[in-house]
Order: structure tokens, then C-alpha cells, then sequence
């Protein structure tokens, strides 16, 4: 199986797994210079995989990943990039199947693999005994014992994958071809067929550029429309590029606001042209639900380079807030060209950028609320351009 696997028997024999992973005991520096909340495990998989020459970032999620459906939530991407370390009993020995989260393991699949006549999962004990971790935070690697393993093919199909990092609240990304080498794991299919998407391409396969040999070969379960189905991530955007309509959406992140992705996923919907993150870098891409691998995204340190960029470009900034002054939403004819700006959750637009907006508009409420979702409102807003200067059946 490329690995001296560990029997349930030798299990019996080694005894009940340690509070802190045998395999992955942390240097007491590393542990006096860890942070408080950052929790031993989730350390000591970092550590782990630095010494297999791989370096990862953990994430902390304390509302917990323990299902693919919430990592997915936590992290932002789709279900089928949550990588599911499921551990079987295959006849005796104790295997691991790296699934995704959207796929199904086949007992009778992976048993076949296994050389095993049955195979079922593994309890609770048995998974906390040879992997040293409990079900819901193992990771796919940096086990007490060594484990014969193999990954779902439909996880090659992404660039990013998420996966355990020791804890139901820890997850770290990797892409899966470095994880399939890192593990050693073999790439093969063990999945039911899921509900999830289309199956492999029957053949013979159309031979045009667009399409992906691993999607055509594998499946393809991303949320795309059916028109993309089996087409590469560059094919896509290539295409999306002769379509996409001559607005744009500016969101500020000063505060590290979820919205942003809810955002992010809208103007995908509603094909804008660009979309600019003004002020930090890195943004919350929780709700994005990776749509924006499938997006033109523009950095802007600050109001005032996003101001020149606009100038430059010849697009007014339409500010979209409940503000004194504003005009409502309901009445107005947004530009056909235009930059679509949002604020965030709670202040709204920043005192910095309201003096450099070309046009504000309110969107009417009837409430109690003083203010409505800023995810919420973007979403009227696109809408608002989309009826005002597209086709209905477009």
C-alpha cells in the first residue's frame, strides 16, 4: 500500500493516544512563543508540515468547521474544496480517504483499493489512536502512525483546497497536488456519485482549447453555469471578458467586514467589469464562495488613489448610503458607466470618501431600522443598473 499501515491489532497494543499528539509534540519554545488562543494542536501541524518542506497558514473559526458545509461557510469556497480526512477500517487495517466535501466515500470502492473485502468507518477511539486527533479536526497528515491514503480526484480540479488543522475550529489551505505529494496519497476513485454538478465527460471528449482534460476525466462539481461545465478557470474569464457589463463596484475595507464577500459574489452575478477593495489588502472573503477567482479585482490603498484611478478611467464614483443629501435610489438613473461604491457594515461610507463621490443615493426603507444589510444594499444597487440598462431576457 506504499506505507507500513498499522492494524487494528497493533493498535490494541500501543495504548490510548496522548492529549497532544504523539507524533507532532511541539518544541517548548515554539509553545512558550505561540499566542494564548491559538490552540496546541493547530501548532503543531504548522510545525509538522514546515518539516515536510510545506508552509501553511492556520485559521481559527470559533463558531467551528466540523462538517465540509461549515468550513465552507468559514472559509468562503465552495463545499467541494473542503478536504474531508475520513479514516476506514478496510478489513482490519485502518486507511484514509481524502474526500471532498461535496463526494461521498463507496465502502465497497475504497475496500477494493484497500485489498480488503469490506470496509466501514472507524470509531472514534479507533481514529484518536492512530491519528492522534479526534474525528472533525484531523488533518491529512502528521499522524501518530502511517496510513495508506488516497484523494478524491475531484479535488485536483481546484487551485486551493482547504483542510483540518487539529481542531473542528482550524483550517489551513494548500493546493491538492502539493498535499497529494505530501501524502503520498494516490489519486483514485472511491466517491458515490454525487448530487453535486456532472460526472466525467462521456467520450469520445471534445478536443476544443476551453476545456480541462482533469474535469473532462473527473467531473466537474463547481457552481457554474451548465455553459461552463468542464471549461478552465482561464477559459471562463476569457469569455466572461467579452460580456461583462461597463460598471464597476467599490467596496472600503477598513475593518475586516464579512460583507465583503456577499459583495464579491453579487457583482459576479450581475457581471461588473471590476471590482476595487479600497484600503487593506487582504479582505474577508467569507460569502464570496470563490467567485472571485472568476473576477477582476483592483487594490487601492487609500481614498485618494482610488479617487485618481476613477479620474483617470472617466467613471464617476456613485456612492450608494442613507446619507444627508442623497437622492433616492427608487428615482434616480444610475450612469451606464459608473463606479458603484459601497461602505461597510455599521458607518457606512468613510468621512473620507463621501467628499470625493459624484453622486449619493439612498435606498428607501420602511422599518425600524436606521439602516439595512451592506451586502443587501449592493445587491439592490446592481440591480438598480441591471434594470436600467440591460435586456430582461439578457
Amino acid at each position: 500500500m506504499g506505507v507500513d499501515a498499522i492494524t487494528l491489532r497493533q493498535l490494541a497494543l500501543v495504548g490510548p493516544a496522548l492529549p497532544v499528539p504523539y507524533c507532532l509534540r511541539m518544541s517548548a519554545d515554539n509553545l512558550q512563543n505561540s499566542k494564548a488562543s491559538t490552540h496546541p494542536n493547530a501548532l503543531a501541524v504548522t510545525e509538522e508540515a514546515a518539516r515536510l518542506g510545506l508552509s501553511i497558514e492556520t485559521q481559527e473559526f470559533p463558531e467551528g468547521t466540523r462538517t465540509a458545509q461549515d468550513a465552507a461557510d468559514a472559509v468562503g469556497c465552495e463545499v467541494g474544496q473542503i478536504v474531508k480526512s475520513m479514516i476506514f477500517d478496510a478489513g482490519g487495517t485502518l486507511v484514509l480517504a481524502l474526500t471532498s466535501g461535496v463526494n461521498q466515500v463507496d465502502p465497497h470502492r475504497l475496500a477494493e483499493l484497500a485489498g480488503a473485502t469490506e470496509c466501514g468507518r472507524a470509531n472514534p477511539d479507533q481514529v484518536r489512536a492512530v491519528t492522534g486527533f479526534a474525528i472533525g479536526g484531523v488533518p491529512p497528515f502528521g499522524h501518530r502512525h502511517p496510513i495508506p491514503t488516497w484523494i478524491d480526484p475531484h479535488l485536483l480540479t481546484f487551485d486551493q483546497v482547504w483542510a483540518a488543522a487539529g481542531t473542528p475550529r482550524h483550517v489551513f489551505a494548500v493546493a491538492p497536488r502539493e498535499l497529494a505529494n505530501l501524502t503520498g496519497a494516490l489519486a483514485r476513485d472511491f466517491t458515490t456519485n454525487p448530487d453535486v454538478g456532472v460526472g466525467p465527460h462521456p467520450k469520445p471528449w471534445p478536443t476544443n482549447s476551453q476545456y480541462d482534460a482533469d474535469l473532462l476525466k473527473n467531473g466537474d462539481r463547481r457552481n457554474v453555469v451548465d455553459g461552463y461545465r468542464y471549461w478552465t478557470l482561464e477559459a471562463i474569464i476569457r469569455d466572461l471578458d467579452t460580456r461583462r457589463h461597463p460598471f464597476h463596484v467599490a467596496i472600503e475595507n477598513w475593518q475586516h467586514d464579512f460583507n465583503i464577500g456577499t459583495v464579491v459574489r453579487t457583482a459576479n452575478a450581475f457581471l461588473a467589469k471590476e471590482i476595487h477593495i479600497v484600503g487593506k489588502r487582504r479582505w474577508n472573503r467569507r460569502g464570496a464562495m470563490v467567485t472571485d477567482r472568476y473576477q477582476h479585482l483592483r487594490h487601492h490603498g487609500d481614498v485618494d488613489s482610488f479617487k485618481r484611478w476613477a479620474i483617470e478611467a472617466g467613471l464617476p464614483l456613485i456612492g450608494i448610503d442613507n446619507l444627508p443629501g442623497s437622492t433616492p435610489l427608487e428615482t434616480s438613473r444610475l450612469p451606464r458607466s459608473c463606479v458603484l461604491v459601497f461602505g461597510q457594515e455599521g458607518p457606512g461610507l468613510s468621512d473620507t470618501m463621501r467628499p470625493v463621490l459624484d453622486q449619493c443615493h439612498s435606498i428607501a426603507q420602511f422599518g425600524s431600522t436606521r439602516s439595512i444589510n451592506a451586502g443587501v444594499a449592493a445587491g439592490i444597487a446592481m440591480h438598480s443598473w441591471i434594470q436600467a440598462h440591460t435586456e430582461p431576457n439578457h
